[in-house]
C-alpha cells in the first residue's frame, strides 16, 4: 500500500478524448491514480474533489477558452499541495510567455522518459 504522502494523482486535461486516453495509457505504470478532464471546468471539479498531485494540461482548448498555460498558474496558486503541473502545447514554446508557477511546458511531440521525468513520476510496481 502507497503511503498518502507518496501518492501520486495525475489530473490529465485535454479537450481530445483520444489524446487522454494514449497519454493515460502511456504514464499508467507511473501514477497510483490518473484521473482525466476534458475541460477546464472539469478539471476543477476534479481539482476540488480529488487530492491531485499533478497535473499535465494542454495549452490550447479553443477560441474564447482559457489558455492552459493560465490555468496551470492558478491552480498551481490554489492547490499548494500540486507538486507538479506541466503545459503540454502543439505551438511553438518560444512564442509562450514564460510562468514562474508553471514547472514546464512542452512539445507535444516531446519523448515519454523526458514527459515522466518532467512530472517527477516513477515506476510503480
Amino acid at each position: 500500500m502507497v503511503e498518502e504522502e507518496n501518492k501520486s494523482i495525475l489530473l490529465i486535461v485535454d479537450d481530445e478524448s483520444s489524446v487522454l486516453r494514449a497519454v493515460s495509457r502511456m504514464l499508467a505504470k507511473y501514477a497510483d491514480e490518473i484521473l482525466t478532464a476534458d475541460s477546464h471546468i472539469e478539471a476543477e471539479a476534479v481539482l476540488e474533489s480529488h487530492e491531485i498531485t499533478h497535473i499535465l494540461c494542454d495549452h490550447w482548448f479553443g477560441r474564447g477558452l482559457p489558455l492552459g498555460i493560465d490555468l496551470a498558474a492558478k491552480w498551481k496558486r490554489l492547490y499548494p499541495r500540486l507538486k507538479k503541473v506541466v503545459v503540454l502545447t502543439g505551438v511553438d514554446i518560444e512564442g509562450l510567455s514564460p510562468c514562474p508557477l508553471v514547472d514546464a511546458v512542452l512539445p507535444k511531440t516531446t519523448e515519454t522518459q523526458k514527459l515522466i521525468s518532467t512530472l517527477g513520476l516513477t515506476k510503480k510496481c
